[in-house]
C-alpha cells in the first residue's frame, strides 16, 4: 500500500509541474501579445522582473506540495496496524512471537520402576494341547498399578531341560495385590504340546511341559 501511494504522490507532482509550467509559457506568450487597449508595453526590465518572481513563486509551491506528500507518507506510516496471523496457536506480531499454551487434559504420568524379581510372579498358566494360545496370569506384590510388563517365559522338558523361550512386552493393568491373565502363544503347538497341568495327548509323555517366569521389567502409575 505505501508503494501504491508512493507512485500516485510521484504522478500528482510531475502533472502539477506540467501543468505549472504550460501556465507559465502561456503567461509568457499572453504578455508579448500587443494590448488591444493599445495600453503601454511595459518595460522590459520589469518583465524579466516578474518573470523571476513568478519562477520563484512555482519554486516555492513544488517545495510546499513536496513538504504535503512527505508528511502524507509519514502520516501513513504511522497509522498501518501491526500485523497478527495465528497459526497452531502461535501469535505473530512485527515484534515477536509468543506461543499459546492451551490448557490439555492432564496426562497420566508413568515411570518405570527398578526390577524385584517378587514384584511380579507367575500365578498360573494353562495350555492346552488343543489350543495355540496359553493362558498366563500374574500377580501383582507392589504397592501400585502395574501398567505395563516384560518378562521372559523359559519352557523345559519334565526332565529340566530347557527347551525354549519366549520374550514378551505388553500393556497390561494390575491393581496392588490383584492377579491379571494376558495369552501368550503356547509351546510347540503344532507338535501337539501342552503345559503338564493341562489337558495333554493321551499316551504322549513326551509331548509336555514346564516353565519359569523371569521378570525384566515393568511401569505403574
Amino acid at each position: 500500500m505505501n508503494d501504491n501511494n508512493n507512485r500516485n504522490s510521484d504522478r500528482f507532482i510531475k502533472v502539477l509541474l506540467i501543468i505549472l509550467c504550460f501556465a507559465f509559457i502561456m503567461v509568457l506568450f499572453w504578455n508579448k501579445l500587443p494590448n488591444k487597449t493599445n495600453e503601454k508595453t511595459v518595460n522590459s526590465e520589469e518583465e524579466i522582473y516578474n518573470i523571476h518572481s513568478e519562477i520563484e513563486e512555482l519554486r516555492q509551491d513544488v517545495n510546499l506540495l513536496r513538504q504535503e506528500v512527505q508528511f502524507l507518507k509519514s502520516t501513513n506510516r504511522t497509522k498501518i496496524p501491526k500485523e497478527q496471523t495465528t497459526t497452531n496457536n502461535q501469535v505473530t506480531t512485527n515484534d515477536q512471537t509468543t506461543t499459546k499454551v492451551t490448557p490439555s487434559e492432564p496426562v497420566t504420568q508413568q515411570q518405570t520402576e527398578k526390577v524385584n524379581s517378587d514384584d511380579v510372579t507367575l500365578a498360573k498358566y494353562s495350555h492346552d494341547w488343543v489350543q495355540s494360545e496359553a493362558t498366563v496370569a500374574f500377580k501383582n506384590n507392589t504397592d501400585r498399578t502395574i501398567t505395563h510388563l516384560s518378562g521372559r517365559i523359559i519352557y523345559y522338558d519334565m526332565s529340566g531341560n530347557m527347551l525354549d523361550y519366549l520374550d514378551f512386552s505388553k500393556p497390561i493393568e494390575i491393581e496392588s495385590g490383584m492377579v491379571k491373565s494376558i495369552s501368550l502363544k503356547g509351546y510347540g503347538y503344532r507338535e501337539n504340546y501342552a503345559y503338564y497341568k493341562s489337558s495333554t495327548v493321551p499316551g504322549e509323555s513326551n509331548r509336555k511341559y514346564k516353565v519359569s517366569f523371569i521378570l525384566k521389567s515393568y511401569k505403574t502409575r
